[in-house]
C-alpha cells in the first residue's frame, strides 16, 4: 500500500549485476530516510537517472472552497478551506519545497534528473530536452 523506493532501488542493484541505466518513474513522495541510501549505492553501480512524474494540481491549488484530500498512500483525509489563499499558498509552498529538497539530492548524488506532468499530454518534448542536455554533458 506504500510507496517503498528503497525496496526497488535494492532489487535492480541485486538484480542487475551488470552495470546499466535505469531510469526510476516516480512521484518520489517517499520517505527520503527510507530511499536515500538505496539510491545511493544503486547509483555507485548503475547510471540511475530519477525521472520525477508531477502534476499540475502540487503546484497551483484551485480555489475550490472546502475539499478533501486524501493521502494516496496512507489513506488519510485532511479537509481544507481551497478558497482560503493562505492555505493554498501554504500547500503550494509545501510541494515547492519538497521539489527543492529532491533537486538537491539529486544534485548530492550527482545524478542526472527530469520532470514530467502528468497532466501533460507532450512528455515527450520535456524528455527530448533533457536527454539531448545529458548527451551534450557527458560528451
Amino acid at each position: 500500500p506504500r510507496t517503498d523506493l528503497g525496496s526497488a532501488l535494492e532489487l535492480l542493484r541485486r538484480a542487475m549485476k551488470r552495470r546499466t541505466v535505469a531510469f526510476v518513474l516516480s512521484d518520489f513522495l517517499d520517505d527520503e530516510a527510507r530511499f536515500e541510501r538505496p539510491l545511493r549505492v544503486a547509483a555507485a553501480k548503475h547510471d540511475v537517472v530519477p525521472i520525477r512524474i508531477e502534476d499540475r494540481l502540487e503546484r497551483t491549488l484551485p480555489a475550490t472552497g472546502l475539499t478533501l484530500l486524501e493521502d494516496p498512500e496512507t489513506g488519510r483525509t485532511l479537509r481544507v478551506d481551497l478558497s482560503d489563499r493562505r492555505v493554498r499558498a501554504r500547500l503550494e509552498a509545501e510541494a515547492a519545497a519538497e521539489q527543492a529538497r529532491l533537486t538537491r539530492l539529486f544534485a548530492r548524488l550527482d545524478l542526472d534528473h527530469a520532470s514530467v506532468r502528468a497532466d501533460d499530454a507532450d512528455y515527450v518534448g520535456p524528455l527530448l530536452g533533457f536527454f539531448r542536455a545529458r548527451a551534450r554533458r557527458r560528451g
